[in-house]
């Protein structure tokens, strides 16, 4: 028998784990930048064709109080529309964080509504299990899902009272500035 073989082996044994739980630990790291990259964008420009100080585009929509158009969502102090879809992680984030907004009574006059390309009942499930108090409607004809191509979730489009779009963001994670929330919209 030779001795060196056992040992060659072993080496070899503890070798391949190595570099198994250096390639997990590589794996991990990777996942979480593109997970937060794709979830907090600098510039949402490059990913949708709404721009702040346009007209936000008016679609027709149905939630939970029926037939809708987005231009008659837009309250008297503005509102914040969420572009979500109901099954990614940082689109919760995202709507959790207005609902604190909402919650803090900062911005009593402030309107926030998500939007999605999803059903109904996922839209009504997704609002429920999340305690959210704003309304979830469907883009009905995917007005902005195609033509505006607002394709990547969770999108906070802040519009103000006037119907212009004062600020975008991809970010999910980051508190929201309430001063700087104030001064946009103010416009």
């Amino acid at each position: 028998m030779n001795v060196s073989s056992p040992l060659k082996m072993i080496a070899l044994a503890v070798g391949v784990f190595a570099v198994g739980i250096a390639g997990v630990l590589v794996g991990n790291t990777l996942r979480q930048t593109v997970r937060s990259d794709a979830y907090v964008a600098v510039d949402p420009t490059a990913t949708t064709l709404l721009r702040e100080g346009m007209t936000f585009p008016d679609a027709d929509t149905h939630g939970p109080t029926g037939a809708r158009r987005t231009a008659e969502m837009i309250g008297a102090d503005g509102t914040v529309f969420l572009f979500l879809d109901l099954e990614c992680p940082p689109c919760v984030d995202m709507a959790a964080k207005w609902q604190g907004v909402l919650d803090g009574g900062a911005f009593p006059g402030l309107d926030v509504v998500g939007v999605t390309n999803q059903d109904a009942d996922a839209a009504d499930a997704f609002r429920r299990e999340h305690a959210l108090s704003f309304p979830i409607v469907q883009d009905t004809k995917n007005v902005y899902l195609g033509e505006w191509r607002v394709q990547r979730f969770p999108l906070e489009v802040l519009v103000g009272a006037d119907g212009r779009i004062r600020s975008l963001s991809f970010d999910s994670v980051s508190p929201i500035d309430l001063p700087r929330l104030a001064e946009r919209l103010k416009g």
